[in-house]
């Protein structure tokens, strides 16, 4: 990927993330891209909450994840994968828990039912495996669905030589 894509996917991605934040979505159609509120319900935004899927982990809200710095550490065909920092973007206030995480956002999923969404969610939460990520939340919304695990250091795994353990 060169640089001019990586500049254009991390502007694309403040942007995506600020109009999450503002309760709007992006509703692409032939060319234009329209943007849509989401309701609000007793002055309180009922979509804009995290699901966490293990009681034993600390919390952090929507907004931490919004405000946080990004890095977007890829793009494909269902969405794009970011590094969200929140070293300092707790709302319990001082430093949060989690150094990072890493937050998988799907896209043109509008037909995956909130149902069996949060099924197939809560099973892979349950995963326990030395290569996978521990998954901590996720977030439903018709048009936005996150996925957030623990960032891990030193990259993809597809990056690291394969050892030979036979020998």
């Amino acid at each position: 990927m060169n640089e001019a894509n990586k500049n254009s996917m991390a502007s694309t991605a403040v942007t995506d993330l600020d109009n999450m934040e503002q309760g709007r979505s992006l509703v692409t159609s032939g060319s234009a891209t329209y943007k849509r509120s989401v309701s609000k319900s007793n002055g309180v935004e009922n979509s804009m909450k995290l699901t966490f899927l293990r009681k034993d982990r600390p919390k952090f809200n929507l907004s931490d994840l919004l405000r946080a710095s990004t890095e977007i550490l890829g793009s494909g065909m269902f969405g794009s994968t970011y590094k969200a920092d929140l070293g300092d973007g707790s709302s319990r206030g001082g430093k949060s828990p989690y150094s990072a995480v890493v937050v998988k956002r799907y896209r043109k999923m509008n037909n995956v039912g909130r149902e069996d969404f949060q099924e197939h969610t809560r099973r892979l939460g349950k995963f326990r495996h030395p290569n996978l990520l521990p998954l901590v939340a996720y977030y439903y919304r018709k048009e936005d669905k996150l996925l957030v695990s623990d960032y891990v250091a030193n990259g993809s795994l597809a990056f690291h030589p394969k050892t030979n353990k036979s020998n």
